[in-house]
């Protein structure tokens, strides 16, 4: 299957200790909520998220991850079990939340999970607008003034409350009594007509001065530090202490000091203060003329520098923007890398995405090609974890395009193996192939570059595994690995690769257990290595050999591990693959429900990639469930839609055989032996042709059962003992009891001399073998 990608700026073992507290606290928090869910029904309002940072996302992330279904971060449950979890209301600003926000890419995944709904909140109608009257005067209103507030504000509920403080502040609506009243005819209320200028009418009370700090503040923020502002702005703090209390009177500011919204970064961060309204923010900042904006962001940028010079990590991306609008390009790539690399190594891909395509926007001259051809690489990795392999493709040609132009043939060949990889994480193997080709063509005349050619061996290895040929891969990743250790064998990438390869191989040509010790020789190599984002698709081969040789229970363990790193480390491809196994295993175990639960999930994240040769073997999973469910026309649709998809790009996996056989024993078991044949003998001559070893066996079983029901039993019984025999030398229990199974039913239908005593031995075996091993027979 797939590898995660070798990760420049992997992080050391301290950042893992870091990273390792974080999901810890991660999942306490999801703890507490889901053990107050059990006790009884919890609603979680989380508000204002288009303001929520990089750690809260995370955060969130978690939490709606494990609500999905995709995994459990709780260990102490059987693997596909589900305890109850709380409602979340999400509350933002839609025309806050861009297409890039981190929200909208979580918002996203909930929907392809279909377990949220998206509730877009409309204007207040004139009675609403009455009512909200009502409600913050606390008596009865008149008709003429709610519907003169509803005529002015359209029913916003933000211009109906800026309308109403307005009109107080004027004086032209008073308090008298116990009861507020209009000073004034109604005709004469002289509502202003947009929010900006109620907004204005507020801040024309400020003094220039006040108003001058004001706007500086909203350069800060929606949230900001008063100390931060004193150094910006170059007063006393008695004179800007004085702003802002005339600030706060007018309701411009508030105290942020509520404990509920104070977390742990407005306490790192110094943040004190906070506009009672964003769009009072922002009418102060649209006040700035382009010279006196850049001016202040460069000094609120210089401020930041100073007050935070021994802890300017949280501020990376914050000191970048600033540094961006005072069109200061060198000082905000600088920072824009700083956080992105950060970003990277606590696994917040996205996050680091959105600062990489941010600096690549800044590095426009002809001098800085070099940088922005690596930085595409490190894009392209960053998408490829983050799910996105078409532009993970896309930026890796980019690069590899710079680097031709720039004339280096050795960072054009690695810009084209990376782009090879990318294709890998879509099942288009061809493609990765031809990618190959070109990085040697950059090199063919650079023999020194010995390492290289050992990485363009072990990806020719990966894409021929995938692709089944597994005598050619053998080939390519044996060239890599003497080329690998003629320069001292240290590229873990290369190691990696060359495991995972060479257990998919052992799978077609070796036996379950060879299958085994090179999947967890590979983990081991990740975990050494410092990889952890590597080891979800170690583990998952390792569960999926564990699950040939009956092994179910650490073959479970083994596929709930490798989904639970892959979301610890957002790596969505591993996701999906783990997802996969999960199914296989359920089935193996007779759990229905829960395979089908799994392959939904591994579906959607095949969607989501483009991942033909997933989608295909997600349809495979879901035809074997509705064969053991008696179900065979849907156990018919489904391989028939897999063979479609795998397929679809003009280029078959190696799992293509194990589809033909699946349709063969589906049209089997409906009755349609002639149908059956036909996809049998096709599967029988790709895998012989390409040397597999199990699943000749299992097409002999089937073969035999075909001749069985047509009569045939002097063709048929050599089937079930070859069968029988190349099991049994590969070790494999399950389908070895399988055939002793089938074999029986033979012996009993056929009535020979010996037949009954040899088919009940057969049986008693096959029950005692799926028995001890708790697998389905």
């Amino acid at each position: 299957m797939k590898c995660a990608s070798n990760c420049q700026n992997c992080p050391n073992p301290s950042q893992l200790a870091r990273s390792l507290e974080r999901r810890n606290l991660y999942s306490a928090v999801a703890h507490f909520f889901n053990a107050l869910a059990e006790q009884r029904p919890l609603i979680i309002i989380l508000d204002d998220l288009q303001w929520a940072d990089a750690a809260t996302m995370q955060l969130l992330n978690f939490l709606m991850m494990q609500s999905t279904g995709f995994g459990s971060f709780d260990s102490t449950r059987d693997v596909g079990e589900r305890g109850a979890v709380p409602l979340y209301l999400m509350l933002y600003r839609a025309d806050a939340v861009h297409d890039t926000h981190p929200l909208r890419e979580l918002m996203g995944t909930l929907a392809r999970a279909g377990i949220s709904e998206d509730v877009r909140l409309q204007r207040l109608s004139e009675s609403e607008v009455h009512q909200l009257l009502v409600n913050i005067a606390g008596h009865s209103v008149g008709p003429i003034f709610s519907g003169e507030i509803f005529r002015q504000s359209e029913g916003n509920p933000f211009f109906i409350g800026e309308a109403i403080r307005t009109l107080i502040l004027e004086g032209k609506v008073k308090k008298i009594g116990d009861r507020w009243q209009a000073t004034v005819d109604i005709d004469q209320l002289e509502l202003p007509p947009s929010v900006r200028l109620l907004i204005e009418r507020r801040l024309v009370h400020l003094s220039p001065e006040c108003r001058t700090t004001m706007t500086l503040a909203a350069v800060l923020g929606r949230q900001f530090s008063s100390a931060l502002l004193c150094l910006a702005r170059n007063l006393s703090e008695d004179a800007v202490a004085e702003h802002i209390d005339d600030a706060i009177q007018a309701q411009i500011l508030s105290l942020f000091s509520d404990p509920s919204k104070v977390d742990s970064r407005a306490r790192a961060q110094d943040l004190d203060l906070a506009f009672t309204h964003d769009k009072i923010r922002e009418v102060l900042y649209q006040w700035l003329n382009p010279l006196r904006r850049r001016s202040l962001h460069s000094q609120v940028a210089i401020a930041i520098e100073t007050r935070y010079a021994t802890h300017l990590q949280p501020y990376y991306s914050t000191l970048a923007y600033h540094y961006q609008i005072a069109e200061n390009p060198t000082r905000a790539v600088d920072y824009l890398m700083k956080a992105a690399t950060h970003a990277g190594s606590v696994y917040a891909f996205v996050n680091a995405a959105e600062h990489m395509k941010a600096a690549l926007d800044l590095l426009i001259s002809d001098e800085e090609r070099p940088r922005r051809a690596e930085l595409l690489h490190r894009l392209s990795d960053i998408y490829i974890y983050t799910g996105r392999p078409d532009k993970a493709i896309e930026a890796g040609l980019a690069s590899a395009a710079l680097w031709r132009d720039l004339g280096s043939d050795v960072k054009q060949a690695e810009a084209y193996l990376h782009v090879s990889f990318c294709c890998h994480w879509q099942g288009k193997e061809i493609d990765a192939v031809k990618h190959i080709q070109r990085a040697l063509k950059c090199i063919e005349n650079r023999p020194e570059q010995i390492a290289l050619l050992a990485r363009v061996n072990a990806q020719w290895g990966l894409a021929a595994t995938v692709m089944g040929e597994p005598l050619l891969a053998r080939e390519k990743l044996q060239q890599a690995d003497i080329l690998h250790s003629s320069v001292g064998g240290a590229d873990a990438f290369i190691a990696v690769v060359s495991l995972w390869s060479l257990s998919w191989c052992a799978f077609l040509t070796e036996s379950p257990g060879q299958m085994l010790a090179y999947a967890l020789r590979g983990a081991q190599v990740c975990s050494t290595s410092h990889k952890p984002e590597w080891e979800p698709m170690m583990d998952y081969s390792a569960a999926w050999a564990c699950m040939q040789l009956g092994q179910l229970a650490e073959g479970q363990r083994l596929a709930q591990e490798a989904l639970l790193k892959a979301q610890q480390h957002g790596v969505v491809g591993a996701q999906g693959w783990a997802n996969l196994v999960q199914a296989f295993l359920a089935i193996q175990a007779g759990q229905w429900e829960e395979a089908e639960k799994s392959a939904a999930s591994a579906y959607a994240i095949a969607t989501m990639l483009h991942d033909a040769d997933m989608q295909a073997r997600v349809l495979w999973s879901r035809s074997v469930c509705a064969g053991w469910r008696d179900d065979w026309q849907r156990a018919i649709d489904d391989i028939k839609a897999a063979l479609a998809m795998a397929r679809k790009d003009g280029e078959t996996s190696m799992v293509f055989p194990h589809l033909l056989v699946q349709a063969a024993k589906a049209h089997f078991f409906a009755g349609k032996l002639a149908e059956a044949q036909h996809y049998l003998d096709e599967a029988m001559q790709y895998a012989q042709s390409r040397h597999y070893r199990q699943l000749p066996a299992l097409g002999q079983r089937l073969q035999g059962r075909i001749w069985e029901a047509q009569g045939r039993f002097v063709e048929a019984q050599p089937c079930f003992e070859h069968s029988l025999a190349e099991l049994l030398a590969l070790d494999d229990q399950v389908e070895y009891a399988r055939t002793q199974e089938a074999y029986s039913l033979f012996l009993q239908r056929r009535k020979q001399p010996g037949d009954e005593e040899k088919s009940r031995e057969l049986l008693e075996s096959a029950q005692t073998i799926f028995h001890r091993l708790g697998v389905s027979g």
